[in-house]
């Protein structure tokens, strides 16, 4: 059975029979004190420094976060940039779109010229055709009333 699956109460009774056991057990040393053994003090022997000199990996966040704060000038200036040239960029198409609307407002004014321009000659050509009748009413008014004295 592993630790795992022993109820709490057991652990925390063995935990308690340990203590008492240490407890009960006195002072016993674990070295044998006749034994000159050399302390830790001495220098002799030079320690090994680990081969392999890697630095500590750093998390993506953590690197992103020193990367903008080292360089938040350049990103605002990129910004910037990438939003002017997106707005010169759709200011052109918006441009070009008016360019095409205003050709064809053009033709169709010069159609609209045309139309007026013919209309009018045929309004004269009436008004004159209108005045020539007149002068022919009145001058057929004028031989009737001669020819009937």
């Amino acid at each position: 059975m592993s630790r795992r699956h022993i109820p709490k109460d057991e652990i925390i009774k063995e935990r308690e029979d340990y203590r008492k056991y240490i407890l009960n057990a006195g002072y016993s040393p674990t070295v044998d004190e006749k034994h000159n053994f050399s302390g830790s003090d001495e220098f002799e022997k030079k320690l090994s420094e680990p081969a392999t000199n890697r630095a500590r990996e750093i998390s993506f966040h953590q690197r992103f976060g020193n990367h903008i704060s080292k360089n938040y000038i350049s990103w605002i200036v990129t910004g910037i940039l990438f939003l002017a040239i997106f707005l010169m960029y759709d200011s052109k198409l918006d441009i070009s779109g008016i360019k095409i609307h205003l050709g064809i407002l053009k033709d169709d004014i010069t159609e609209l010229k045309v139309l007026t321009k013919e209309s009018n000659n045929r309004l004269h050509q009436h008004d004159l055709s209108l005045q020539e009748n007149k002068i022919n009413v009145k001058l057929l008014r004028d031989n009737l009333k001669n020819s009937s004295k």
